[in-house]
């Protein structure tokens, strides 16, 4: 499905700024603190790592502040210069930062060692308050920039409710169908139980887009440790299992091979729809299907198990009239219109339909489907695997993309994934705390008749998980 737009993806800025990064339209709208009611003081940052990527992030924010380059080559890539050359990057600066004073509030997530770095800054004005935006600066192997992503931002959280039932309250703002939960894992690997401490709606199950994924992880560990395959077993790209993005093994040639172990850490890491459908044929559908019952997703509308290029065909296939009847079917004529030669089978999605999905289509009828507690079912499986045969990969695989940029002092091991598409949002956490509890926190938020504004449920993740960061010390 589309790339979540709570994972951060490394593009270039003029990538964004022409429209091709999910974010684009965002880059302007930057998070706004509601609690600011004049122009705060600046804010102390912490300190900036002594890496690459910190040396860049001191002269990006110096640059941001007014701070003139003297010559942009010596610190951007060739690569990023052609996309937006130096007599384009002051007006870059003042089209997404104007005359603000910008401040780091916080490093949310240092990755690949010295190449990576994703922060918040404040965005600080005279006449306004406070906005805030998530900064991702990235560096090549010459240290210099090749990724610079802007993306709305979280500020500081300081109205924290009272209760989850006040947390509750707050959700009901929000348009269409909100449900979640954050559930206590069993700290034994060999038990999978779940309790609830604080559920809403805990059995209605909505869309989860890309979220599927976990089950088709959960899958493929569970054959590699019964021995059935390896870890290390090369998987062979074909083109007629070829999805649309998000992710780029889609772009791989035909024939090309990758260690399973890759394709599935791409499935997590960035959502390849192309790796997860490469999975999902060599370790069966129907063995993803088997699992998916075993662990509790038995809501109909699940089956068959969907490959994401199939979720496209239905939706961007452009056969109106299959499409309805589809999404009228049962299970067996689902089968049928999917199996070769099916009505479905034959269709190819098309990248224009893509280009202008911005409404839901669907999403109560065709996608994948879980309430939160089978959600938070899933990741105590996942737990449990992590300590068997299949183990150190699969937790290097949920660990890769911590979603949202959660207190890593307070959460040490954080595991996600999410998903969306158009009226679909997704976002399920397992959180290891500071004192070695273990938590699921899931959220799904679905709306049949609008697109989501993603941030404005952001802002309860914080909340929630600053709420269970406290819980029951």
């Amino acid at each position: 499905m589309p790339a979540a737009r709570t994972q951060p993806i490394a593009l270039t800025l003029a990538a964004l700024l022409t429209g091709a990064g999910a974010m684009a339209s965002s880059l302007t709208q930057p998070q706004t603190s509601d609690n600011a009611t004049e122009a705060p003081p600046a804010i102390a940052g912490p300190a900036i790592p002594e890496t690459a990527a910190g040396a860049k992030l001191r002269l990006v924010l110096g640059w941001l502040n007014g701070q003139a380059l003297d010559d942009p080559a010596e610190h951007f890539s060739p690569e990023f210069l052609q996309a937006v050359p130096p007599a384009r990057l002051e007006g870059v600066r003042a089209q997404l930062f104007g005359d603000a004073q910008t401040s780091l509030l916080r490093i949310d997530d240092v990755r690949d060692e010295d190449r990576l770095l994703v922060t918040t800054v404040a965005l600080t004005y005279a006449d306004k308050p406070n906005e805030y935006l998530s900064l991702l600066v990235g560096v090549d192997d010459a240290e210099l920039i090749q990724t610079l992503l802007v993306q709305p931002g979280i500020g500081p959280i300081d109205d924290l409710p009272a209760s989850w039932d006040e947390f509750d309250d707050r959700l009901d703002a929000l348009p269409g169908v909100v449900v979640g939960g954050a559930f206590e894992l069993s700290q034994d690997p060999d038990s999978t139980d779940v309790t609830a401490v604080w559920a809403r709606e805990p059995d209605h199950a909505l869309a989860m887009g890309s979220a599927f994924k976990l089950w088709v992880l959960c899958a493929a560990a569970e054959q590699i440790a019964a021995g059935e395959r390896a870890w290390d077993d090369e998987i062979t790209i074909r083109d007629d299992h070829k999805s649309l993005p998000s992710g780029t093994m889609q772009t791989a040639a035909e024939g090309q091979t990758f260690p399973l172990s890759h394709v599935a850490t791409e499935m997590i890491r960035i959502s390849d729809n192309t790796a997860t459908d490469h999975l999902m044929h060599v370790i069966g559908r129907e063995h993803v299907e088997a699992f998916a019952r075993a662990t509790g997703a038995d809501d109909p509308r699940n089956y068959p198990f969907l490959t994401t290029k199939e979720m496209f065909q239905v939706k961007l296939g452009g056969d109106l009239e299959a499409r309805d009847a589809f999404a009228q079917a049962n299970e067996a004529e689902r089968r049928a219109m999917l199996a070769p030669g099916g009505v479905i089978e034959q269709l190819t999605p098309s990248l224009v339909l893509a280009s202008a999905w911005f409404t839901p289509v669907l999403i109560d009828r065709v996608e994948w489907f879980a309430t939160p507690a089978e959600l938070a079912g899933v990741m105590a499986h996942l737990h449990r695997l992590e300590h068997g045969a299949a183990g150190e990969q699969v937790a290097g695989c949920l660990t890769a993309n911590p979603g949202l940029p959660l207190d890593q002092t307070v959460w040490p091991t954080i595991a996600y994934k999410g998903g969306s598409e158009p009226g679909v949002l997704n976002m399920t956490w397992r959180l290891h705390r500071d004192d070695g509890r273990i938590f699921c926190l899931t959220f799904g938020w679905n709306d049949t008749e609008r697109t989501l504004e993603d941030e404005k449920l952001f802002v309860h993740v914080f909340e929630a998980a600053a709420m269970l960061a406290a819980w029951d010390r």
